[in-house]
């Protein structure tokens, strides 16, 4: 079973890298099995049980750390990986999945993770033009 994770700042266009490798043959995840929780939304039950800020509000570098999940937390992973494991190649995109790649990594050491990047003034490009005032 091999997975590729896509994590990128929101304003980063990583969803276009997820698109781009869906259309190469990377199978979509599907939801885990018994909480039918898709990747992402274990990243943000993720964040919010463990405090940390969701990455479209940080506001400074320092808050971009690893979360070490508790252990009451794994089961959450391993139902995901179950319900994927007949898939030869599957992955997702997420942008909370930067504060997860150690976690994600334990879960599955042969997991690869695409980290997106953008210039920073493309990213604040962006960003103004999602907050601007659509009326002419």
């Amino acid at each position: 079973m091999n997975k590729i994770i896509v994590v990128g700042h929101p304003q980063s266009g990583f969803e276009g890298v997820e698109k781009l490798l869906l259309d190469c043959g990377m199978a979509a995840a599907k939801p885990s099995r018994r909480e039918g929780f898709l990747p992402a939304q274990i990243s943000e039950t993720l964040v919010k049980v463990h405090g940390a800020v969701p990455v479209q509000h940080v506001s400074d570098a320092g808050q971009l750390t690893q979360i070490e999940v508790a252990p009451v937390w794994q089961g959450l992973a391993l139902d995901l990986m179950l319900a994927n494991m007949e898939q030869p190649l599957w992955g997702w995109a997420d942008a909370q999945a930067v504060y997860l790649l150690d976690y994600w990594k334990s879960q599955d050491p042969r997991a690869v993770f695409v980290l997106v990047f953008d210039e920073p003034q493309s990213v604040f490009t962006r960003q103004t033009l999602e907050q601007a005032d659509p009326s002419p």
